[in-house]
């Protein structure tokens, strides 16, 4: 699905089933075009919810970026798994695909 503006994104998400194909698209859009407050007020949701998770590294805009490893354990998914979603988002990739952004 294509957004045109953060707003469009957040209503979709808000509309559809929380975990659904669309709900998933409308939420990697909002958390990579919304605006700082909504992003830190991600990333500190992320936090509490995965305490014993920390970034590998940030990017130069201050993304969090998480190791496959690092994304098996706490999310309880399989290399494929990742794969599919890193082939769904290529933006969430990073070093040559070894690190993961979460979103």
């Amino acid at each position: 699905m294509e957004f045109k503006s953060f707003e469009e994104a957040a209503c979709v998400a808000l509309k559809t089933e929380q975990g659904s194909e669309e709900w998933q698209e409308a939420m990697s859009y909002a958390v990579l075009n919304g605006p700082p407050e909504f992003k830190e007020r991600f990333d500190e949701a992320f936090r509490r919810s995965f305490p014993d998770c920390k970034p590998a590294y940030y990017d130069a805009a201050g993304n969090p970026y998480f190791t496959r490893e690092q994304m098996k354990a706490t999310f309880k998914v399989s290399d494929e798994e990742i794969d599919e979603v890193a082939e769904k988002h290529p933006e969430v990739r990073g070093d040559a695909g070894m690190m993961i952004r979460v979103q």
